[in-house]
């Protein structure tokens, strides 16, 4: 999937609630693939190659006009039909709630512990293992002190944990993202409580010999070059990026490393940050140096032959509100919307285009946000198109909708659709209560009625 969506390259540097750090980058960056995730910040601009495409088929067109009706006898020539354009409306606030353990049937219960100590869980790897954290609880809560963490793997089936790095460090850390396959896990862990860190560690390892290899150190004493909360892997590479505060512009790059350490990492693309992996295509956005405040421009690198392409801009860029658009292969979306800002709030509305020419329009999804809650991370799941849409404290509520019978669903509240299987039966949700994280399920999709 390609995306467009708006957001700042840097955020802004508040201090934050370790126990909520992790859960927070996860929720507003986006874990893990794409048609299983989209690029979180940048919005991508730039028409001139698509009016050239669309010029180009105009004229193909009325050529091929010109010698049908040169071929056709006179009875033969008819006009052309009008194009149907069908135009459905959905109201996500009228969607079915699912129930755990009725309506969404819970395949597994996750552990919240792990040798006592708390334990959440954040993706798969590509044979079915949880990638997972544990994070100790420090012997006074209230000193904001932290305690090490520690990635773990979990074996479904065996009901097992393995520990992949319990080593103690110089500084203690905290894990960020983590991303694995069926033979090496790769991790970064960060130094500090801040929603961006310039100190941070890349780690691999090995499922088979077990063995654990740094990948990359990275420390800017200015805090100006930060680490992207980005960890993709793909044919043994691991890549990632790192943004930039103003006082760096320009030094922002997407960097590659092989997961053996056999070498250190590389720039890979320069001025380029937030990457997102689908198959094998890397996804990444590069901001005009010019121009800060444009919205950066959207690229695809394929892993396998290098061969890098420009993505697709929407004609809807330039509305005002612009909230965000999405391609496929099977539709295009766009979101219009606008901020929280006194009385100039409005609800964000999403728009699905598919190929076929139909178009469904929905009414604002129902929930309370004072940012605008916008529709994003489209995904097609069976007969399903499923929606995410963020709360303000980082949850990621998922919608359902079948746009043939206008069909829609939602995941129960304070749930967050967190990843999807190997094999996009089931689903890792993260449940949340008034005291922080709760409980994690692996629950199954639901069928259409």
């Amino acid at each position: 999937m390609r995306s467009q969506i708006i957001d700042e390259l840097r955020p802004t540097d508040p201090e934050i609630d370790p126990t909520w750090e992790v859960e927070t980058m996860r929720s507003i960056l986006e874990n893990g693939g794409r048609e299983t995730s989209i690029a979180t910040r940048p919005v991508w601009q730039g028409r001139v190659a698509g009016l050239v495409l669309v010029a180009a088929t105009i004229a193909v067109i009325v050529g091929g006009l010109v010698v049908a009706r040169q071929h056709l006898p006179a009875d033969d020539i008819r006009p052309a039909k009008p194009v149907q354009k069908t135009v459905q409306t959905i109201d996500p606030s009228e969607a079915t709630v699912l129930k755990l353990g009725d309506t969404l049937d819970v395949v597994t219960e996750l552990p919240k512990t792990f040798a006592d100590e708390p334990v959440s869980f954040s993706g798969f790897t590509d044979d079915g293992m949880l990638l997972g954290v544990v994070r100790p609880q420090p012997a006074d809560p209230g000193s904001g002190e932290l305690e090490q963490a520690f990635p773990v793997l979990y074996d479904l089936d065996a009901e097992t944990f393995t520990i992949l790095d319990d080593r103690v460090r110089p500084e203690t850390t905290q894990i960020a993202r983590a991303s694995g396959d069926a033979s090496t896990v790769v991790w970064a862990e960060v130094v500090g409580t801040m929603i961006d860190h310039s100190t941070f560690t890349i780690y691999a390892y090995d499922r088979a010999s077990k063995k654990v290899t740094t990948l990359g150190d990275f420390d800017d004493p200015d805090g100006q070059i930060v680490y992207g909360n980005d960890l993709v892997m793909a044919g043994g590479t691991a890549y990632f990026s790192m943004p930039t505060y103003p006082g760096k512009a320009g030094q922002e790059a997407v960097y590659s490393v092989p997961v053996d350490g056999s070498t250190p990492p590389e720039v890979l693309v320069a001025g380029a940050a937030m990457v997102t992996l689908s198959g094998d295509k890397l996804t990444y956005g590069v901001r005009d140096p010019k121009d800060q405040g444009a919205y950066p421009t959207l690229f695809t690198y394929d892993v396998t032959t290098g061969k890098t392409a420009r993505e697709p801009v929407s004609e809807h860029l330039d509305e005002p509100g612009f909230c965000g658009a999405e391609f496929s292969e099977k539709w295009e979306t766009w979101c219009v919307g606008q901020e929280y800002n006194d009385d100039s709030s409005e609800p964000a509305m999403l728009t699905i285009k598919e190929t076929s020419g139909r178009t469904t329009e929905f009414e604002p999804f129902p929930i309370d946000s004072y940012n605008v809650p916008a529709p994003h991370d489209l995904i097609t799941l069976g007969p399903w198109t499923a929606i995410t849409v963020t709360t303000d404290d980082g949850q990621d509520r998922k919608f359902l909708v079948d746009l043939d019978t206008k069909q829609m669903k939602v995941f129960p509240d304070n749930t967050s659709f967190t990843a999807l299987s190997p094999d996009r039966s089931t689903a890792l949700i993260s449940s949340y209560a008034g005291k922080g994280p709760g409980p994690q399920r692996i629950v199954r999709i639901p069928e259409a009625d």
